[in-house]
């Protein structure tokens, strides 16, 4: 039987959430998938042994977030933990290095950036610690500082499904919204999906969020 990867993340963002379910089903492989706004407290050592990777997003600082993490890995040695940083920089890097990760990335990296180090973190037991040269941690795919720099042309008809979409609006209501028939909003929609690269409707929200569309 084949095993399954346990995934936590830990993000405030309920789009996010959502839209990192969806990316998370790129690497086909058997997974399940639980989401925190924080870590559940108190942490539990039952809780952290159903976990294989643990997600962490973080803000600016890191420090903060020490004794969580270090429980965490006091609980489960194996463990593999990727920060996922709303502000990456090379100053905060070096904070996470003192964590021991596995991974480090921007939450506005590309999708394709993101299946990729989760890709290398189930693969290698390389921590960032080990690599003391930024330039050999990319190239090892363990660190992605970069955003997404393919921002997607859109119309302001197409902008206006991705709010509605993101405001949970069903076809229909986006229809009567735009005047359109139920069919040429269905297209349009489609259009949309296509031009984000993205095979779901929260996906293409979070991508759009991400590029600063809406």
């Amino acid at each position: 039987m084949e095993s399954i990867m346990r995934f936590m993340l830990v993000d405030d963002e309920p789009v996010f959430q959502v839209g990192l379910r969806e990316v998370l089903c790129g690497l086909r492989i058997p997974h399940e998938f639980q989401e925190y706004k924080q870590l559940p407290i108190p942490l539990t050592r039952e809780a952290t042994y159903q976990v294989d990777v643990l997600l962490y997003s973080v803000g600016k600082s890191c420090h903060k977030h020490t004794p969580l993490l270090n429980q965490f890995r006091k609980y489960n040695q194996s463990i593999k933990i990727i920060l996922l940083s709303t502000s990456p920089s090379r100053t905060q890097l070096k904070a996470a290095s003192e964590f021991g990760v596995h991974g480090y990335i921007s939450k506005n990296a590309s999708v394709d950036a993101f299946l990729d180090l989760v890709a290398r973190v189930l693969t290698v037991d390389t921590i960032i610690t080990s690599i003391p040269n930024l330039t050999e941690l990319e190239e090892a795919g363990l660190v992605h500082l970069r955003a997404d720099e393919n921002t997607v042309k859109l119309t302001q008809n197409e902008v206006s499904i991705l709010h509605a979409i993101a405001e949970g609006a069903r076809t229909d209501e986006i229809a009567k919204k735009h005047h359109w028939s139920y069919s040429k909003t269905k297209k349009c929609i489609q259009q949309v999906l296509q031009k984000m690269q993205a095979p779901s409707r929260p996906l293409a929200v979070v991508k759009a969020l991400h590029q600063g569309i809406i």
